[in-house]
């Protein structure tokens, strides 16, 4: 059997390449803080991170995308964490040198998320990717 050499290789951004929990944790938190409620621990924020704002807005204000509110405190969310990118979010360890040998390689990867553009593209911008 011989084995076929990569097409690609693709990452999801928040959870797997990079390490977004800190910023996304920090936004809820401050959304928390306007909404007049109590700050949540990181440790809490973090397992929401990688299933988009419907997880941390059900994790910090215990609603989902029906609730009646959702859609403002979702834009507000959102605002407050672009205002900060690309903020502490940095590469899990060991995915810059995994990612400089794929490019040695000449293996392609990419990014696969379920973020907004209008968030993603700086973000990866600003981590220089």
């Amino acid at each position: 059997m011989t084995s076929k050499p990569l097409a690609a290789v693709l990452f999801d951004l928040d959870g797997t390449l990079a390490d977004t929990a800190i910023d996304l944790a920090a936004a809820l938190n401050q959304l928390l803080l306007e909404e007049g409620r109590a700050a949540l621990p990181e440790a809490v924020i973090r397992p929401h991170v990688s299933h988009g704002t419907p997880a941390l807005l059900g994790c910090g204000f215990g609603i989902d995308p029906q609730h009646p509110n959702f859609a403002t405190l979702r834009l507000r969310l959102l605002a407050l964490y672009e205002a900060t990118i690309p903020g502490k979010t940095t590469l899990f360890p060991g995915i810059e040198a995994l990612l400089q040998l794929l490019e040695a390689h000449a293996i392609p990867w990419g990014v696969v998320t379920n973020k907004p553009a209008f968030l993603t593209d700086p973000l990866l911008k600003g981590m220089q990717l």
